[in-house]
């Protein structure tokens, strides 16, 4: 049974407790301590004598959300493993240490910085406290304790919030309006929705989705009629219609980045004049863009023709990919630009049936530095599973070894031998690579020269179901060179 954990839809890894070992309440036990020693420097930004005065580096800890997001998005609690997290360990430094924190004031007793490492290993459960945000109603968490129960699947968007990711996909032919009908209450909490493949066709409910950032309406019964409940929604960024039978298109919302029109009934005229009124959207759909362009050239020479729409703009240009890792002589061994698994063997539901687009990184990963199109993210792909909850392992084809080193980029989760990519001879593991608790890849390395010859294979692992249980890997190239 998938659980909504508690009104701040907490998801982190649960540490048992032993029937001699009381657990923590935040609220009652630890609240009061960081609100005395710790809030005056991590609280909400605010003007002190006419001077803005910010969060110190970046973290606030007013609420269960904004502590787990970290210092600018670096997590400074890890659920389970105080010793690993900065949260804790920076209270425990020498008196002296210029990093010991609180920086201001006194520093926690031995009994205090105790109670917080035993919280922290305890799972960092806030129970019922919310801080400064909102939290849910007791309405909506018993609904969504209950679509949980059935193919409906509900999480928060960033650990600790209350944003919500719908998924009614897996409801397929199933899903009608009723479906949709029974969201009403969450509809205003909702920040991702995907209804793709059902039968929906009435959306005019969503026009209460003020916080909704992405929807997937590919391959349902939506009508042109019903897409005017979007036009207000300012927050929309991203938009999917694939494979509906739409014609026409209301007023987007100036905030929407990204459109997918393919397989829709929109004539080749119809994108044009959208691609006209919108230059700085980008739009995806079966017409040549070569076309596209030139009927826009010609619209701009006789505008007569489009209608009274006068001004054609260029389009801006896409951020440039990062340059690639490799270097002359170098052979990628995977990039994960054709889409596809051939060269592994994919277990459970981390890593789903192929590569994920960059596109598809949820909006709350940030910039997880992908090299090109594709990449592995265990995270993104199992988000009908539950995001960090799937587990899964992916092993390569068998290869000789024919260079110094195996270079690689990296991210996610710094769990022992749970989150990492491993090199593998014999069946026994020589060399291994972790995440370092952040989507952000970095580049890292194996050390083969003394290896050459041999046969190997490369794992990539991912059997860790708590905070940062999830895996990143892009772009592995065998190198001379490091």
């Amino acid at each position: 049974m998938k659980k909504f954990i508690s009104s701040v839809l907490l998801i982190a890894s649960s540490a048992s407790l032993s029937a001699s070992e009381s657990k923590v309440n935040f609220e009652k036990d630890l609240w009061p301590i960081l609100e005395r020693s710790c809030l005056e420097c991590h609280d909400k930004e605010k003007v002190v004598n006419g001077k803005r005065k910010r969060p110190k580096g970046g973290l606030r800890i007013d609420s269960p959300k904004l502590l787990m997001y970290g210092a600018k998005g670096d997590p400074v609690i890890i659920p389970g493993d105080a010793e690993e997290s900065s949260f804790y360990y920076l209270t425990v430094l020498d008196e002296d240490d210029d990093d010991i924190m609180p920086a201001k004031g006194p520093i926690l007793t031995k009994v205090e910085t105790e109670l917080l490492k035993k919280w922290i290993n305890q799972g960092a459960h806030f129970g019922s406290w919310t801080g400064s945000e909102p939290k849910l109603s007791s309405e909506q968490i018993s609904l969504v304790n209950k679509l949980n129960e059935g193919d409906t699947v509900i999480y928060p968007t960033v650990l600790g919030g209350i944003d919500l990711y719908v998924d009614l996909s897996r409801l397929r032919e199933k899903g009608t309006d009723k479906d949709l009908k029974e969201l009403e209450v969450l509809i205003p909490k909702i920040q991702e929705l995907n209804l793709s493949g059902t039968h929906v066709k009435d959306i005019r409910l969503l026009a209460k989705a003020v916080n909704l950032e992405r929807l997937n309406l590919s391959k349902t019964d939506v009508t042109d009629q019903s897409l005017s409940s979007l036009t207000q929604l300012n927050k929309l960024k991203i938009l999917n219609l694939y494979g509906t039978k739409i014609k026409s298109l209301p007023e987007l919302p100036k905030s929407l980045k990204k459109i997918y029109l393919a397989n829709t009934a929109m004539t080749q005229e119809a994108i044009t004049k959208l691609a006209q009124a919108r230059p700085d959207l980008e739009i995806y759909s079966n017409w040549d863009l070569n076309q596209v362009r030139a009927i826009l050239a010609v619209a701009n020479k006789n505008t007569a023709s489009f209608n009274g729409i006068v001004e054609v703009k260029k389009k801006p240009k896409k951020k440039p990919q990062l340059k690639s890792l490799r270097a002359e002589n170098d052979f990628v061994f995977e990039d994960f630009e054709s889409g596809l698994y051939t060269k592994w063997k994919v277990t459970g539901n981390a890593f789903g049936s192929q590569p994920i687009l960059v596109e598809e990184i949820p909006k709350y990963q940030g910039d997880v530095n992908a090299r090109n199109k594709y990449l592995v993210n265990s995270h993104a792909s199992a988000t009908s599973h539950g995001g960090d909850k799937a587990q899964g392992t992916m092993t390569s084809k068998k290869f000789t070894i024919n260079k110094n080193w195996i270079k690689f980029l990296i991210g996610g989760g710094s769990h022992k031998n749970k989150t990492c990519l491993q090199l593998i001879i014999d069946g026994k593991v020589v060399a291994i690579a972790h995440g370092h608790n952040h989507n952000k890849m970095r580049i890292d390395y194996f050390d083969t020269s003394k290896l050459k010859g041999k046969m190997a294979q490369l794992k990539i692992v991912d059997l860790h179901s708590g905070g940062w249980g999830n895996i990143g890997i892009d772009e592995i190239i065998f190198t001379d060179k490091k």
